[in-house]
């Protein structure tokens, strides 16, 4: 099986090639993965790449068909494999057809993970890597227990470079304007199926499963049902060119001919010119359109961002508020217990010291009673020795 899977930035399709390739038991060619390394290696390519992954523009063609040509010759590849991400316009198709019909082979088949613009700005802007063990998170979807330190690892967070807000902005034209034609040409050609990119990674996995099933009931697997209809790509390139423009004709973005032309009195030269300023109005106004709905789907994602903040610094209030109630009737019941504790002490040692006054106090009276008793019985024994002496 020889399969493309493509989708705009931030849909998920490298998770989904991934289950694909281990799944089928062939490689997992990922042309983004290809550029970075090139990128890493700050090789002239690399370079490059690297300056136009910066600023959110697609690499050359010859840069990423040098490298397809590397990967897919290799050994692994011969029973099939799985381009993730490539190509990315009509030209690289086109490229792409003519470097597998040399060694007899052609692409089979083509699956197209679409996904709403909003949810596409949310993954992108979100997204943080790990530099140390590549973990993926999302501040919004899937946010690591610190702000920037891995859960698995602790190794720091990166924010890619095209995954930054203007950049996002930049991918996300590029796809709508280079990938999007390529796409519709796939289409025409019969070989490509789209699935909604948006739910659990488990159940785009089982949609891309029934689609590539269907896919080989149609005979798409099948080596000669596809090489007829990839030795037609230009004229099927041409075919969606035309009905791109009957669109656009139809909703009254190109002029028609005798509008363009005019009066009998205008001159040959103005209506030339005149077509190309609608070419540069359609541009402008393509533009206009692409930006107005990426800041909608920014300012959505900002609203969330903010509304998480306010909830983080409420749940603090809360938090001290609920903290400081807990202590104060900590501290009471412990001063309960130790005022408690404390009285209980000095009672016992009060009625211990009353104890021993009131014996002291006891035994004085016994010791005076004693010695009276004692005195009396000397003064009487005095009194009969005197009346016995007299006697006498």
């Amino acid at each position: 099986m020889r399969l493309l899977l493509l989708g705009p930035p931030g849909s998920g399709k490298t998770i989904q090639a991934k289950r694909i390739a281990k799944r089928s038991g062939i490689p997992h060619v990922s042309v983004g993965e290809l550029i970075r390394t090139e990128a890493e290696a700050d090789t002239e390519l690399g370079r490059k790449a690297k300056l136009a992954i910066g600023v959110g523009q697609l690499v050359t063609d010859e840069l990423i068909c040098s490298l397809v040509v590397d990967r897919v010759s290799r050994k692994d590849a011969n029973k099939g494999f799985l381009l993730e991400g490539y190509p990315r316009n009509v030209g690289q198709l086109q490229a792409l057809n003519q470097l597998l019909s040399k060694s007899g082979r052609s692409i089979q088949a083509g699956i197209i993970v679409d996904v709403d613009l909003e949810v596409l700005m949310r993954r992108l802007t979100g997204r943080r890597i790990c530099r140390s063990c590549g973990t993926e998170y999302n501040f919004f979807d899937n946010p690591p227990r610190m702000d920037d330190r891995c859960d698995e690892c602790g190794g720091s967070l990166k924010h890619r470079a095209d995954d930054r807000e203007a950049t996002v902005h930049s991918r996300l034209r590029v796809y709508e304007s280079q990938i999007l034609p390529m796409i519709d040409l796939l289409k025409e050609l019969e070989i490509a199926d789209v699935i909604q990119g948006v739910g659990a990674p488990e159940d785009v996995a089982t949609a891309i499963k029934v689609a590539l099933e269907q896919m080989k009931k149609r005979g798409l697997f099948k080596q000669q049902s596809t090489q007829g209809r990839l030795a037609h790509v230009a004229t099927a390139a041409n075919r969606v060119a035309a009905k791109a423009k009957a669109k656009k004709r139809a909703a009254g973005k190109i002029n028609r001919p005798d509008q363009e032309l005019g009066s009998d009195n205008e001159s040959a030269s103005s209506a030339a010119e005149a077509p190309a300023q609608a070419n540069v109005s359609n541009k402008s106004v393509g533009k206009k359109v692409s930006k107005k709905a990426v800041k909608k789907a920014v300012k959505k994602v900002a609203k969330k961002k903010t509304s998480n903040k306010v909830v983080k610094k409420v749940v603090k209030k809360v938090a001290k508020k609920v903290a400081k109630k807990v202590a104060k009737k900590v501290v009471k019941k412990v001063a309960k217990k130790v005022a408690k504790k404390v009285v209980k002490k000095v009672a016992k040692k009060v009625v211990k010291v009353a104890k021993k006054v009131a014996k002291k106090k006891t035994s004085n009276k016994v010791v005076k009673k004693t010695a009276k008793k004692v005195v009396a019985k000397k003064a009487s024994k005095k009194v009969i020795k005197k009346a016995a002496k007299k006697k006498r």
